[in-house]
């Protein structure tokens, strides 16, 4: 995308009005070995198409809940940075969590 674009109503109007080649896009995103996808928004349908390519993710990571969960919106992303972390991504968890003080809690030895 050029910067006049971004600006441009016309842009967007083609942008949503014409065909959208997503397939032909994610198979170019994962010729590069050892990808994660990480969908940002609400909802999973994007997440939900990049498992049906022949070509697999290392892995595939919503950030936010379907729009018919009850889950918080919160736990649900901390959810989604845990498994970029198991994934290799580095996550700063010290941006995450922000100021204050924390308690360390014991917990299982397996993610």
């Amino acid at each position: 995308m050029r910067s006049e674009e971004a600006t441009d109503s016309k842009y967007w109007v083609r942008h949503f009005r014409q065909t959208v080649r997503f397939a032909d896009g994610l198979a170019e995103i994962l010729r590069e070995p050892e990808r994660v996808l990480l969908e940002v928004g609400p909802g999973q349908s994007l997440c939900s198409l990049a498992r049906m390519q022949p070509v697999r993710a290392r892995a595939i990571v919503p950030s936010l809940p379907k729009p018919n969960e009850t889950a918080c919106d919160l736990r649900h992303a901390m959810a989604g940075f845990g498994r970029l972390w198991i994934a290799g991504v580095p996550v700063s968890f010290a941006k995450l969590r922000g100021e204050g003080r924390r308690r360390r809690v014991r917990l299982p030895t397996y993610p």
